[in-house]
């Protein structure tokens, strides 16, 4: 490599200013508020989708994961950002999020429509991309640090205070998806400043200088102890979506079941999303001091014995149980 081709590489690594890292968290958890809202908005939903389109909760059940299956393909969204770069390809998956939400206000007459415009965000919540700007842009000892942070602020309990708002307001329940297209508006204006990441665009001029091999979605250059590491963390993401999955039916079980109203489920889910935050910094403390193996196994272990006591206690317990399981997720999610 010629003493041009390493001044370019070596100056696009000189580390962000301290302005736009902060810029650049306050962006970053705005669009995982969007994420972690969409994420768990469906526990509250669930109800008003069994009785707009007449369906059984077996029956969404069943076609829930059917429509599901797409997720699986992921890496088509998460590799553009190796192909078209960090900063569109994270505009694609805000305008994911807040076009599908949009379309379930109004383009979902029927409940196959509905699950269409569902999964589209059930597949854009499960790429995490917003982690990947900061953890490129920050100081490497502060990279861990940021990206708790940004998923701390993202577990700020909207899901918990927009759909009783929303109801009071007049609102269609379908609402409590559309919000997040009026959320989106600020945060595509944000996105507007985004500069492209400096680990990108030096992996552009070694493709160019040729020091870098180019691949399509990773064919070609992922070895034997990628593999290993892909399918570990698959493993693990597709234990935490099972864990999802069955969270979400507690608004289902407290609601339609034992008949809370949903101010009351929204009090519960209040609880829960408080202690997720809680469990979220005591669990980031943890995997510090205990090392991350520990620290995921502790907060696997509670959050399978308190999702599973949620079914198996009188509803006056499980209220509680259900908040208290809340900890353990925030605990063991992935950060």
């Amino acid at each position: 490599m010629d003493i041009t081709g390493k001044k370019k590489i070596g100056g696009s690594m000189n580390q962000q200013t301290r302005n736009y890292i902060i810029y650049l968290i306050i962006f970053m958890a705005m669009i995982a508020i969007m994420d972690q809202y969409l994420s768990f908005i469906e526990t509250t939903a669930i109800p008003n989708v069994l009785r707009e389109y007449s369906v059984t909760d077996s029956q969404y059940s069943w076609w829930k994961a059917l429509y599901f299956i797409p997720t699986f393909l992921i890496f088509l969204l998460n590799g553009l950002t190796d192909i078209i770069g960090r900063k569109n390809s994270l505009l694609i998956l805000i305008l994911l999020f807040g076009c599908a939400s949009l379309g379930i206000v109004y383009a979902t007459p029927s409940f196959h429509l509905y699950m269409v415009f569902f999964a589209i965000i059930t597949f854009a919540t499960v790429s995490n991309m917003w982690t990947i700007p900061i953890s490129e842009e920050a100081p490497a000892e502060k990279r861990a640090k940021y990206v708790s942070l940004i998923y701390f602020i993202s577990l700020i309990p909207l899901q918990a205070i927009i759909p009783s708002v929303l109801s009071r307001l007049g609102f269609s329940w379908k609402w409590m998806y559309g919000i997040m297209f009026l959320f989106m508006i600020p945060v595509l204006v944000m996105w507007l400043f985004m500069k492209e990441t400096k680990r990108y665009e030096m992996v552009k001029e070694e493709r160019k200088l040729g020091l870098r091999k180019k691949h399509f979605y990773g064919i070609g250059v992922i070895n034997r102890s990628d593999i290993k590491y892909i399918l570990f963390s698959a493993l693990i993401w597709m234990c935490w979506l099972v864990v999802s999955m069955f969270v979400v039916w507690a608004g289902h079980y407290f609601m339609d079941i034992h008949g809370y109203t949903l101010d009351q489920w929204s009090l519960i889910l209040l609880g829960r999303l408080l202690l997720m935050m809680a469990g979220a910094v005591v669990g980031g403390w943890t995997m510090d001091k205990m090392g991350r193996k520990t620290g995921l196994l502790i907060g696997c272990a509670g959050a399978g014995l308190f999702v599973g006591l949620i079914g198996l206690t009188p509803a006056s317990s499980a209220r509680f149980i259900t908040i208290i399981a809340g900890f353990f997720i925030g605990f063991s999610s992935p950060k």
